[in-house]
């Protein structure tokens, strides 16, 4: 997932590399060897998100999506953030015993995935 900054940046440097008529295979290859980001992915950006007769950018629908889904009810921020302190704690962690921590903190039981999943 890219930043909004990573957005403007690679869809500002796109016209501004068509403007000093730089174009067709030229410019995606110094967009992909700058940002990393495929020709496609710009596309749909510049369709998304930026506007050509203003000139201006609209992320007022841009959302990021996590790295774990949240269909996991059990997963709460309270115990998110129980982990990662408990991590920062002791270094040489074992999963087991975080999980039966939380079994008693929290009246949860977490899978070794889920976890995993936060750190």
């Amino acid at each position: 997932m890219y930043t909004i900054d990573i957005i403007k940046s690679t869809i500002k440097t796109y016209f501004e590399l068509e403007n000093k008529k730089i174009i067709g295979k030229e410019r995606i290859d110094l967009i992909f060897s700058i940002f990393g980001v495929h020709i496609n992915t710009l596309y749909g950006w510049i369709k998304k998100y930026y506007n050509k007769i203003t000139k201006f950018f609209d992320f007022s629908i841009f959302t990021y999506k996590s790295k774990y889904h949240s269909n996991n009810t059990k997963l709460t921020s309270d115990i998110e953030l129980f982990i990662i302190n408990s991590i920062d704690r002791n270094n040489n962690f074992n999963v087991q015993h975080i999980i039966n921590q939380i079994t008693t903190l929290y009246n949860t039981r977490l899978s070794k995935s889920t976890i995993y999943q936060v750190l």
